[in-house]
């Protein structure tokens, strides 16, 4: 099981994912990584939610987003979509991640957050994991 699959699964068990495990996406040697833009992070309402932009010149498996405190002792929220076929294809280059806490703890307002964009891209020799971390203050 790969540390995509391991996270996901976490996610969908509805357990928090250790940003250790984040953490270990390998980045693909000689280029290929996806461009992650529009990057977003906002609290509202007792909701915390976040959002980027994904364009990859290579198809786009599956994306993700999940957020911790800035130590990243916290775990805030996580989620991912397949954006694959039974036969790990996808011909989608443009992800739009976005994910919420309702709920979420009014004293994190004027806090750090770690957001972390992550999924996998099918390079020419097969899945190209990615992930990418940007840190908001809300």
């Amino acid at each position: 099981m790969s540390h995509i699959d391991n996270i996901v699964e976490t996610i969908r068990s509805g357990g928090a994912v250790e940003s250790s495990d984040v953490d270990r996406l390998a980045s693909a040697p000689g280029g290929g990584q996806p461009t992650l833009d529009n990057w977003q992070m906002n609290f509202n309402n007792n909701t915390l939610s976040g959002s980027c932009d994904v364009t990859s010149r290579d198809p786009i498996i599956g994306a993700g987003l999940i957020a911790y405190s800035a130590d990243g002792r916290t775990y805030y929220f996580g989620t991912y979509c397949s954006m694959s076929d039974s036969n790990d294809k996808s011909t989608d280059t443009i992800a739009l991640v976005s994910a919420s806490s309702s709920l979420f703890n009014p004293d994190v307002n004027g806090h750090d957050v770690m957001c972390i964009a992550y999924g996998e891209i099918l390079g020419a020799k097969g899945k190209v994991p990615f992930s990418q971390q940007k840190n908001f203050t809300v």
